[in-house]
């Protein structure tokens, strides 16, 4: 089991507790409830990593690209 905290509203917790007096249930098993009525519903979607060499041969870097920045450039990034 894993415990978690959350801040609500007084009225909001107040409203969960008449609620669950209501049903005979603890606030615990309503937000248990909800939470997993909320996730059945709304499954993330499996995220998987891209291939690698997913563009190879689509375009090519000039040389220029390792070349080091211009001391311009690098203070613009450092604010200054």
């Amino acid at each position: 089991m894993t415990h978690l905290t959350i801040t609500i509203s007084d009225a909001l917790l107040e409203k969960a507790i008449q609620k669950t007096s209501m049903q005979g249930i603890s606030v615990e098993e309503l937000i248990g409830n909800y939470l997993e009525e909320y996730v059945s519903q709304n499954p993330q979607p499996v995220v998987s990593a891209r291939p690698i060499g997913l563009v190879k041969g689509k375009f090519s870097l000039p040389d220029s690209f390792f070349e080091p920045l211009p001391e311009e450039l690098l203070d613009a990034f450092e604010g200054k």
